[in-house]
């Protein structure tokens, strides 16, 4: 991550990535004058981020075909990941509210799922960002809606992120395939019109 030019990448638990794109973050006017206002909590304004996959959406992504880990993602999913604010940063609380847990639970499943790993703030707080408020209602989803055991949750969710970096490689050589053809095809082109100039 040293060069800071295009797409800031950011990796996060189940090897999702979540890219960045023209980040305008802008902090509160206090910032300026008050250092520890720019500490967490600190809302941000996101709105020219560009957020390419959620959680959800990367479980989509796998082919009905390769998909051993079966989630079914219904339209109560996608409208729990909708009304997830857009701020890159949220205290416990917060996430104990959208998820619809306590925070003892939140802290539970912290200590039992990998994928649900929220960042300290100087102050010793959790900071979550919006993929782990993702990872923590999949996590409910598998625990309380699917009724999987910890055990099976936790097994599903290694399932889910072994398909999800398979697929990623499906699609990344399809994409390079893609480009070599068209490079092909595109020298093939200057070629014929270079015979046509001989």
């Amino acid at each position: 991550m040293s060069d800071m030019q295009g797409p800031l990448e950011i990796d996060v638990d189940l090897d999702f990535n979540l890219v960045v794109e023209s980040p305008s973050i802008t902090l509160p006017q206090e910032a300026e004058t008050k250092p520890e206002a720019a500490l967490f909590p600190v809302d941000f304004a996101i709105e020219n981020l560009n957020f390419t996959e959620s959680v959800f959406d990367e479980i989509e992504l796998i082919s009905p075909e390769r998909q051993s880990a079966k989630i079914q993602i219904d339209q109560e999913d996608l409208n729990s990941l909708e009304n997830i604010p857009k701020k890159m940063a949220f205290k416990i609380g917060e996430v104990a509210d959208m998820v619809g847990v306590k925070q003892y639970v939140l802290r539970y499943w912290e200590s039992e799922f990998d994928q649900l790993k929220p960042k300290k703030s100087k102050y010793n707080q959790r900071v979550y960002t919006r993929k782990d408020v993702e990872n923590a209602l999949l996590i409910k989803k598998l625990l309380y809606k699917d009724r999987f055991s910890i055990e099976g949750a936790r097994s599903v969710l290694k399932q889910l992120k072994e398909q999800v970096k398979e697929e990623r490689a499906v699609r990344h050589v399809a994409h390079n395939q893609e480009q070599i053809v068209e490079l092909v095809e595109d020298l093939l082109s200057h070629i014929r019109k270079l015979k046509q100039n001989i």
